[in-house]
């Protein structure tokens, strides 16, 4: 079984990526098309209980089921933008990292330098704040993580320092 966990700012490669590494390898590849979810401060328990039961759900589903999936955001997502934009649970977060470390998840985050980075719904000084928070879930997370820069958008490289990170 093999999870990997495409995350970042918006434009860094992330459905591009995804999807060409989907085709090379055979995985079938998720993206959740509602994603301004993650920031939303309307009804934020809510959210929070929503992503609670997400994270229970495909843990038990990925525990009991052997597939191979490559997810376009997921868990870091929650602790990057729910920490900065509403109250997040992060003792929850934590132990699912820990989780899903266990069954061998992949995270590769994708990153932009800061002048480069292009998002309609923050300004550059919001995605500076996202891109340390990403910095700081490489320190935090229990899983593999890839830290890959995407500004020359070199998709022949970029899936090449993937597939070899995940031979480890």
């Amino acid at each position: 079984m093999a999870i990997i966990i495409l995350e970042g700012c918006d434009n860094t490669g992330k459905t591009q990526i995804g999807t060409e590494l989907s085709n090379r390898i055979g995985y079938p590849y998720f993206k959740l098309k509602r994603e301004q979810v993650w920031i939303q401060k309307e009804n934020a328990a809510c959210v929070q209980s929503a992503h609670a039961f997400q994270l229970q759900f495909f843990y038990e589903f990925a525990r009991q089921i052997d597939f191979n999936v490559i997810l376009d955001r997921f868990f870091p997502s929650e602790w990057v933008y729910g920490s900065l934009f509403r109250k997040v649970d992060e003792d929850l977060i934590w132990d699912y990292d820990r989780k899903f470390a266990a069954l061998n998840t992949h995270i590769v985050i994708l990153t932009k330098d800061d002048d480069k980075l292009d998002d309609e719904l923050f300004d550059s000084s919001r995605l500076k704040l996202i891109n340390e928070k990403y910095k700081e879930f490489v320190n935090k997370s229990a899983c593999k993580i890839l830290y890959l820069k995407t500004d020359d958008e070199d998709l022949e490289r970029e899936i090449k320092e993937i597939t070899n990170f995940l031979k480890t």
